[in-house]
């Protein structure tokens, strides 16, 4: 059975850390697969995974308003790319909403 379990709340309140925690549970008891979403724009939840971030889904997004390589369409570009950031780990994958710098959403 599918679940999507959500947490917000105001800043440092401990969202993060209870993420990782929640995270840790589920995939030690096999409730896996797994996809977190670090919807932070300052998002640190790879770190207390140990994880290191290569590409954001706001990276991403800013990319996309330049130019795109030739021979390749927009949608195929942008697919490609957010499976270069999917981080894939053992029970569970981790994408990063990220965009720390600059005016801007993910709306």
């Amino acid at each position: 059975m599918t679940k999507v379990i959500a947490l917000a709340g105001k800043g440092g309140t401990g969202k993060t850390t209870t993420s990782a925690l929640l995270l840790k549970y589920l995939v030690a008891r096999k409730m896996t697969p797994v996809l977190a979403v670090d919807a932070d724009a300052n998002a640190n939840l790879n770190e207390l995974l140990g994880l290191d971030v290569q590409a954001t889904l706001g990276a991403i997004r800013k990319e996309l308003k330049g130019d795109m390589p030739t021979g390749m369409s927009r949608d195929q570009y942008m697919e490609m790319k957010i499976h270069q950031a999917l981080i894939e780990e053992m029970g569970f994958d981790l994408m990063v909403m990220g965009q720390p710098d600059g005016p801007g959403c993910y709306c």
